[in-house]
């Protein structure tokens, strides 16, 4: 009997063999092709042209958005000019409530800690003992505002970029080129309902991935003979929950079992529905039959129990 472990990216497979083969578990591949398909609506053209076709809702507030980063962008953008300073003084501009920001991150009184955009990555390659210490500084309240409005500035920055590529600049070895064009062309992204898009007359964009991914089967025989490797390597690592599963289910038929005969089923119809409830939460499992009686089968061949005249028995 086997045992289904999981679905794995082609990059994870050799670890997952590794891990399993290490426990003394043979298991299976099973190569398949998947896809998957994304649906975007979006709005193109002429700013100004679409300007005139919307003159309320989502699309005319998204092109007003627009208008204010080009308008701020224009301010500041000069022939040449580093990305990063860019970067730093047009969130200044667009984001007025970055001081505060700012502020905040000063009071720390940290000397190493760099500017603007790059302070969560610094933070996050400092030892765990530093991240404690400028959590604690912040005060964890301060500290999940600050990604927040770091996620911001990026999705912000991003953007501002991708317009500005659009219209006219260029960037070529961390600096600024080119010229903002003066009648821009823009491309909006819309989380709508398909009726929604109709109505608004967006277009359509499909993304489609086409992967390879692998469906792995551990031999169930082996996971029982190797039963406290095997404990030990699903604790270690939670990629192996489905055969931690099995596990409790074998030690649920074997908790049943103690001390006692039941028939096969009498024991069957025990473990079809089972109930529990600790502190953390409650949970149902439901097994059908015949997957009892093949756990059964497998327990017996491991000589776990052992199976006697239609009555089921620890050995």
């Amino acid at each position: 009997m086997r045992v289904y472990v999981g679905t794995f990216i082609e990059d994870e497979i050799d670890e997952v063999m590794g891990d399993l083969r290490g426990a003394g578990v043979g298991c299976d591949i099973r190569n398949y092709l998947d896809a998957t398909i994304e649906l975007k609506y979006f709005v193109e053209g002429d700013i100004k042209e679409l300007k005139e076709k919307y003159k309320e809702g989502i699309i005319a507030e998204a092109i007003l958005d627009v208008e204010k980063k080009i308008e701020a962008a224009r301010e500041i953008f000069k022939e040449g000019m580093e990305i990063e300073y860019f970067d730093n003084i047009f969130l200044e501009k667009f984001l007025p409530e970055r001081k505060k920001y700012e502020e905040i991150k000063k009071s720390l009184n940290i000397a190493e800690m760099p500017d603007g955009l790059s302070i969560i990555p610094w933070i996050a390659e400092q030892t765990e003992e530093k991240q404690k210490e400028i959590i604690e500084k912040l005060g964890e309240e301060n500290f999940n505002k600050y990604i927040l409005q770091w996620l911001k500035e990026l999705d912000i920055i991003k953007d501002i970029h991708t317009l500005l590529i659009n219209n006219g600049v260029e960037h070529r070895e961390g600096k600024m080129y080119g010229k903002i064009a003066d009648n821009l062309s823009i491309r909006r992204y819309f989380d709508v309902s398909d009726e929604e898009a109709d109505k608004l007359g967006l277009k359509k964009e499909y993304t489609i991935e086409v992967f390879k991914n692998s469906d792995v089967y551990a031999n169930m025989l082996d996971v029982l003979y190797e039963i406290d490797r095997v404990k030990k390597l699903c604790e270690e690592k939670p990629r192996y929950g489905k055969l931690f599963f099995m596990l409790t289910l074998v030690d649920e038929i074997l908790g049943k079992l103690k001390g006692k005969k039941f028939g096969i089923n009498e024991i069957v119809e025990e473990m079809m529905e089972i109930y529990r409830k600790d502190e953390e939460g409650e949970e149902e499992i439901l097994i059908e039959e015949e997957a009892i009686k093949e756990i059964l089968k497998v327990m017996e061949k491991a000589e776990i129990i052992k199976i006697k005249n239609e009555k089921v028995m620890p050995k």
